[in-house]
């Protein structure tokens, strides 16, 4: 759960909001391709305080059909399916939980989608950058430069990547953090890299 994760890092929500912008809500997009379809969850977080509150959830495909849609504590599941005498069913429910966790064995034949997207999620494996220590720290160059939970072997790992395949990522933050102008990887004496980032002057 989001704010219990916060006070774990002695942070608060204020914290991962933009100094930059007076909005007060956060948008977090998660494209994922099951199967060949690709669907896009997205939640909208409140900042209240030092905490979040979840306000808008959205799953939809790539065809534009929406199978979960919440605004605040209310929440609708829709399946494609006409045959179904229920298409979709509504409830309340609490504002700090993600209304994905709700679906189970039980509502699989009913709604196989969202049970799907949620095994897929659950299965995801997540990097913690939060602390830029491990992401800083030169790294030696070897024959496995797998990237660590914190960021460990970062360095090591982009070194190994094409010119092209950096160019790509460096475009890819350039959306979500218009101040990067591109990742250089940097090798130092005794065979170790560390990143260099250089930002818009």
């Amino acid at each position: 759960e989001l704010n219990n994760y916060l006070i774990q890092h002695g942070w608060s929500a204020k914290d991962l909001k933009s100094t930059l912008s007076k909005k007060r809500h956060i948008t977090f997009i998660l494209k994922i391709e099951i199967e060949k379809i690709e669907y896009t969850w997205t939640v909208i977080l409140n900042v209240k305080g030092d905490l979040f509150e979840l306000v808008k959830e959205e799953i939809k495909n790539d065809t534009n059909f929406i199978f979960l849609n919440r605004d605040n504590n209310k929440v609708e599941f829709f399946v494609p399916k006409k045959e179904l005498n229920i298409n979709h069913i509504s409830f309340q429910i609490p504002m700090l939980t993600s209304s994905i966790t709700f679906f189970n064995e039980k509502n699989n034949k009913r709604f196989p989608e969202l049970f799907i997207i949620k095994k897929a999620l659950n299965s995801l494996a997540m990097f913690d950058f939060s602390s830029t220590t491990s992401l800083k720290s030169p790294n030696k160059l070897s024959l496995k430069s797998n990237i660590g939970r914190n960021g460990e072997n970062l360095a090591a790992y982009l070194y190994k990547l094409s010119k092209e395949d950096l160019a790509k990522l460096s475009d890819e933050l350039r959306v979500y953090a218009p101040f990067f102008e591109k990742i250089k990887i940097t090798k130092k004496n005794r065979g170790e890299v560390e990143i260099d980032i250089k930002e818009v002057e």
